[in-house]
């Protein structure tokens, strides 16, 4: 069956030039028919704009082919406000409130 291979990836952040390598080795009956999707995470990136290029290239091949290319645009992190949380003590009345509601509410219903 085509398309059982090992993949290896390789991504290199440079300046504002971002690459990844995708090396395809080991297939057996030859390479897959159809487009397979895979991920090759990267980063965290400053912010700026930046041209990403994915290479493939297969062990029976010794040069890389172009098969993707496209420009990111990472924008600066927003300020984040602090969320508002509520303290230990808070937390405990509010489970005493409402267990105390839940008790008057069954003894009406009984």
């Amino acid at each position: 069956m085509p398309g059982l291979c090992d993949e290896s990836f390789t991504t290199v952040i440079t300046g504002s030039s971002v690459r990844t390598d995708v090396l395809i080795s080991g297939c057996m009956g030859g390479p897959p028919p159809f487009d397979v999707v895979r991920e090759a995470p990267f980063g965290p990136l400053a912010a700026g704009t930046y041209s990403y290029e994915v290479y493939v290239r297969f062990d029976t091949d010794p040069d890389p082919v172009l098969i993707h290319e496209q420009t990111i645009v990472v924008s600066p992190a927003a300020a984040t406000a602090a969320v508002p949380a509520v303290g230990r003590l808070e937390l405990i009345l509010l489970s005493l409130a409402l267990s105390a509601v839940a008790l008057v509410s069954l003894r009406r219903s009984a």
